[in-house]
């Protein structure tokens, strides 16, 4: 990415969740974009986002306005460019940060959001069976994960293409199957009243 002037500019990701933070920042060289600076943090240890995002800048020793665009995978419900994050006390605001550290253009997008329109680069060899199926040419397709949360996202087939739709799925009532499972809910219901899937 060059820009008038020669100064450098770079394209900022991240994975912004309840427990840990992952940031990248990339440079474009030779038609390919180049990592220059990561950085994994421990969210708890920041108050606020803009926060953890002033340190990663400082010890990248990038300046306001060289960051041209910036999208943050969000581990809660993304509403017209904010997030409240689900297990930590942040509110993400898309706009705000664009102001803040003079980023044209900011983008936030759910976590497994992110995962679904990622499954579709995966090749053969970086998948896992778990249960034998006959594979559904266009077939709906579901993402569970377990990290701080219980993430699900389901994506299905339209036209020529998969939309994806991320859900607070994991925040689901608990239905047990099994005496066990009662005794488990039980348990539960007394220190945390409701119990969800998370």
């Amino acid at each position: 990415m060059s820009v008038p002037g020669g100064r450098r500019s770079y394209a900022l990701v991240g994975d912004i969740g309840g427990t840990r933070s992952l940031l990248e920042l990339f440079v474009e060289q030779d038609g390919a974009l180049r990592s220059v600076h990561e950085g994994s943090y421990r969210s708890s240890a920041f108050s606020v986002f803009d926060a953890l995002l002033e340190d990663f800048f400082a010890q990248a020793g990038v300046v306001a306005g060289s960051v041209d665009a910036a999208c943050f995978s969000v581990a809660g419900p993304v509403e017209g460019g904010v997030c409240a994050l689900t297990n930590l006390d942040w509110q993400i605001d898309a706009a705000a940060l664009s102001a803040h550290f003079k980023i044209p253009e900011v983008r936030l997008l759910n976590d497994f959001a992110a995962v679904g329109h990622g499954i579709a680069s995966l090749g053969e060899h970086d998948v896992v069976t778990v249960q034998r199926a006959v594979a559904q040419p266009h077939g709906t397709r579901l993402v569970v994960g377990a990290g701080t949360g219980l993430g699900v996202c389901m994506l299905n087939w339209q036209g020529d293409s998969y939309a994806v739709h991320p859900s607070e799925a994991g925040h689901t009532d608990f239905a047990p199957l099994d005496a066990t499972q009662d005794a488990l809910l039980a348990s539960l219901r007394k220190p945390f009243g409701r119990v969800s899937y998370e």
